[in-house]
């Protein structure tokens, strides 16, 4: 059985692709200057300027509940051959700011001010980098989980990145925003469900579905990435029902 990513802490990811391929570091000094600023580095892919912005880290415990289809031991074995710690499991969020073609797109958002300590790092290195929330003219998600959607909103409601336009999946979109989710998720999955309704919910942000393999922005193209092994398959589309 596939471990589907809605009931796993796993993650789809956006891929856009570039007018030209390569990565190389940037030259210019505004580079540079935020390649010293801890939790972001920025560089270079073909023309346009990438910033990685380290979101945070957020740690548990390995037990059975993480992956509910295969054996802790099996699990536990696994992080061994990866050279991982068998009973914690460490787990990074990194956010992606795009400049190209006079667009600044934000690939997810992180937590905002909404997370756990030891997140929020994107919104510090927004303001580390000099970059202002309101410049950001676009958001693209990659798919409803948590460390992904809620810094679409500050705790106090108000729009993280007012003048942006968000940019969803249509398949994801149609999951979370089904009227009878609430009722019939598990358990599991209602702070998600009931964290999703409150972001786009009454004054929320302005909302674009998009389709797979389709150009997103001029010289990008979104890219559906599951994974292909079946034990660590991460689908984007919503379960199919039980046979």
């Amino acid at each position: 059985m596939p471990i589907d990513r809605r009931t796993m802490l796993g993650a789809a990811p956006l891929l856009l692709a570039g007018s030209r391929a390569g990565a190389a570091p940037a030259q210019d000094a505004a580079s540079q200057d935020a390649g010293t600023i801890p939790g972001v580095y920025r560089y270079r892919l073909g023309d346009a300027t990438v910033t990685a912005l380290h979101e945070g880290t957020l740690g548990r415990p390995l037990d059975a509940s993480f992956i509910p289809n295969a054996p802790i031991e099996a699990v536990r074995a696994a992080m061994a051959r990866a050279f991982m710690p068998p009973d914690r499991l460490d787990i990074t969020f990194t956010t992606l700011l795009i400049e190209r073609g006079g667009h600044r797109i934000l690939v997810d958002t992180g937590f905002a001010d909404n997370g756990p300590p030891r997140t929020g790092g994107t919104l510090r290195g927004l303001a580390a980098a000099a970059i202002d929330r309101a410049s950001i003219d676009t958001v693209v998600l990659s798919h409803f989980h948590l460390d992904h959607v809620l810094g679409l909103r500050l705790k106090d409601g108000s729009l993280t990145y007012p003048n942006a336009e968000v940019l969803v999946p249509g398949p994801e979109w149609a999951f979370w925003m089904d009227a009878g989710l609430a009722a019939r998720a598990p358990e599991r999955l209602r702070p998600n469900v009931e964290a999703v309704a409150r972001i786009f919910g009454p004054g929320g942000p302005r909302v674009t579905q998009f389709a797979w393999e389709k150009e997103i922005r001029p010289g990008f193209t979104a890219l559906p990435a599951p994974a292909t092994r079946r034990a660590t398959r991460c689908s984007c589309w919503k379960p199919a029902p039980a046979a």
